[in-house]
Order: C-alpha cells, then structure tokens, then sequence
C-alpha cells in the first residue's frame, strides 16, 4: 500500500484534522508533520512564475524525500500542484532551475512522485466506507461547490469519486456548482461578494441542509463572510452549515465527537448533528 503525504498550508484546520481522523479510520498510512511552501497559490504564479514553481518543486520534492505520494485535501491546491507538475516536468529549464534550487535543501525533484486528490483516495477505499458506514443520510440533501478552476484538466476521476461516496453514504444532490467566484475577492470584493451570495442563494433554493464544499476559498468566503453575503442579497440564509467530505464520512460512521469533527473551526455550525 503506498503511504501519502498529507500537503496543508492553511489557517483554518478543520479539514486537516478531521482528513487525519478518517485516515486512520480507514487505515491509509500517512505522514502529517511537515511545513510546505505557499506562494499565493494560483495568483502567485501570476504575480511570480518562478517563486510560483519553486515552491510546488519544493513540495513534491518533500514528499519525494520521504518516499511518499502527496495527498491534497481540497481542488485549489490540487489544481496549483498539479499545474506546477506539468510546467516543470515539460519544459526542461525549469526542469533543471528546480533541481538546482532544491539541492540547496537536500532535495531532488522526481517525476515518480503523484500527486493524489483525496477524493480518488477514497473512491479507492470505497468498500472500507461501506463497512464503516452507520447513518444514512437519506433525509439530507446537499449542495456542491467546486474550486473555480477547472481541475479535469488533470483529473477526470474525481468527481465521479466523490459522487460514488455520496451515494454509499444515502445523500441527495440537488444543486451543483463548478464556477465559484471567491478568488476575486483579491481585486474586486464587491464582484466577489456578489456572485458568492446569488451561488448560495441558489444552494438555500434547491433545499440544501448543508454545502459541501471541495474548496478551501469557497469555504472561507461562504462561513466565513456569510452574514456580508447576506447583506449584499438582502436575505437571510440561515446557518446553513459548510462541511469537508471528510467531516460527511465521519458523520456518516457515527461519529458525533467534535475533537474528530473539527466543527469548531466553522463559524456556522452544524444543529443537524
């Protein structure tokens, strides 16, 4: 079985602790305690190309080092790292710009190294969710967002993954969203806000009791600044709770403890549980 490289580089850790409690539910071997490179994810490669895949060699290379594949949480960082995989393993000064960088740290950049997005992961362990699983979630209907890039351009397997998870565990999707528009909050606000809060307006509609979210910005701008979206709408939205796919699992498999759960680090919490 391979072993995984958890990548995290975030405030908010509710997602990398409720993924390291489902992980050693499932018995997938993994390592958890290192520090990675963050430059802006994917405005940093608009604003500083070089440093930009530098520190994605950095990363891979890390995981490299340690003889493992590198496991990503949520699509934004999967896209980036995938991204950065391609450029550098295709063009052969960059190529040899990133070896030379990572010498400095004892590191070598190799192409064998995966980059693995949870959701395949666990559309590998599918039976051992089955096993597991305890509540149905029949009553529930859901809402999906996803990053706003478009990771098939890398991945064709993960949202079929996702969908065969949702189905073990009883869930209803009623609405589905690809196109979220959180990153241009970093230029125009009001544009962000606007579209975030008709997005959620259209997840409240469809008779969402929760969002699913594959998207650390989605998350942040949706818990986060809920009651500023409210405002832009002119509606209230309710606490309607934004959960990880690791957090429904371990819902799914009885689960109510909050140190598993990580729901402390939402703003909105979750009543249904």
């Amino acid at each position: 079985m391979s072993k995984y490289l958890i990548y995290y580089d975030y405030e908010n850790l509710s997602l990398i602790d409720s993924s390291i409690v489902l992980l050693k539910e499932l018995e997938i071997p993994f390592i958890d305690d290192n520090v990675f490179e963050y430059y802006g994810g994917h405005w940093g490669y608009v604003v500083n190309e070089r440093i930009f895949f530098l520190s994605q060699a950095y990363n891979i290379a890390l995981a490299s080092s340690k003889d493992c594949d590198l496991l990503v949480l949520e699509e934004d960082a999967y896209y980036n790292l995938c991204f950065a995989k391609k450029h550098i393993e295709e063009n052969p000064t960059l190529f040899n710009l990133a070896q030379s960088e990572l010498a400095k740290y004892d590191l070598t950049y190799s192409e064998k190294t995966k980059i693995i997005y949870i959701n395949n992961l666990l559309g590998d362990n599918l039976e051992k969710i089955k096993a597991k699983n305890k509540t149905s979630f029949s009553d529930f209907h859901v809402s999906i967002f996803h990053s706003s890039r478009d990771i098939s351009d890398f991945d064709d397997k993960s949202n079929a993954n996702l969908k065969k998870i949702l189905n073990v565990v009883g869930l209803n999707i009623v609405y589905e969203e690809h196109n979220a528009f959180f990153q241009n909050e970093l230029f125009s606000p009001k544009i962000a806000y606007k579209y975030s809060a008709k997005s959620l307006e259209n997840a409240v509609d469809s008779g969402s009791d929760f969002i699913l979210s594959n998207s650390m910005g989605i998350f942040d701008i949706f818990d986060k600044k809920y009651l500023k979206l409210s405002k832009v709408i002119n509606r209230d939205f309710g606490n309607i709770p934004i959960l990880f796919l690791p957090q429904v699992i371990l819902l799914s498999f009885g689960i109510r403890d909050d140190t598993a759960l990580a729901l402390r680090y939402h703003k909105i919490g979750a009543d249904f549980i």
